[in-house]
């Protein structure tokens, strides 16, 4: 009896000395993170739309039934190209970008097939950075109440005369300053002078030009048929 009772104490030893089974870090949780959702405004259609970060930005515009320009789907077509106010690596992240060059991203253009969000922001669509080289302007003619484009090689005297607006205007050579005009701010940040020998750079600073060599560079509003001396 002796040698039976010692014989189950060691079994019962042995069984409290086995370790526990522990977790192990194979095991799958059971809990999923979700996605994080960002309020995207697209400008274009006058919608905010909820977009989840894992879903690209052109998916959820055509699930919208909204026209959407895309062809490739994988970055590399740049037919889907947006744009954003900044820097548009700020707010999305490309999964996948073959076109467009990291200065386009700076200045806030993207993808929409292959963008997805990071941020909330507002997004115009179906438009392209070759849209900007089109060699035209809007200039506003405050004096007329309208506004024209104006093609980067014709001089601001020129376009208005076309539209047979009574100009004040004599040497056609930014020398006598009878076509002066001005603009909002720097004339500089707007327009080039072809030629100019009547204005100082602080006049120009200020805001001054000469409509007969003056060729923009921006869109801009203009007064006309104003002098410095006035």
């Amino acid at each position: 009896m002796g040698l039976f009772e010692e014989s189950e104490t060691e079994d019962d030893e042995q069984e409290d000395d086995e370790p526990e089974d522990e977790p192990t870090d194979d095991e799958p949780e059971d809990e999923t993170e979700e996605a994080t959702v960002y309020d995207i405004e697209f400008l274009e259609f006058d919608e905010t739309l909820d977009v989840a970060d894992d879903e690209a930005l052109l998916y959820a515009a055509l699930d919208e039934g909204w026209e959407m320009e895309y062809a490739c789907e994988s970055g590399t077509c740049g037919q889907c190209t947006a744009r954003v106010d900044g820097d548009a690596g700020d707010v999305i992240t490309h999964d996948g970008n073959e076109y467009l060059t990291d200065e386009q991203i700076e200045d806030g253009w993207l993808l929409t097939c292959v963008g997805y969000p990071d941020d909330d922001f507002a997004l115009e669509t179906n438009i392209h950075p070759d849209d900007e080289d089109d060699g035209t302007y809007s200039v506003e003619f405050l004096e007329f109440d309208e506004t024209l484009d104006v093609a980067d090689d014709q001089e601001l005297l020129y376009a208005a005369l076309d539209e047979g607006w009574e100009m004040e205007y004599s040497c056609e050579s930014g020398r006598c300053g009878q076509c002066t005009a001005r603009v909002d701010g720097d004339a500089n940040d707007v327009i080039s002078h072809e030629e100019n020998h009547y204005l100082e750079d602080e006049q120009i600073e200020d805001g001054w030009l000469l409509t007969c060599t003056a060729r923009a560079e921006d869109e801009f509003a203009l007064e006309t048929n104003i002098h410095p001396d006035d």
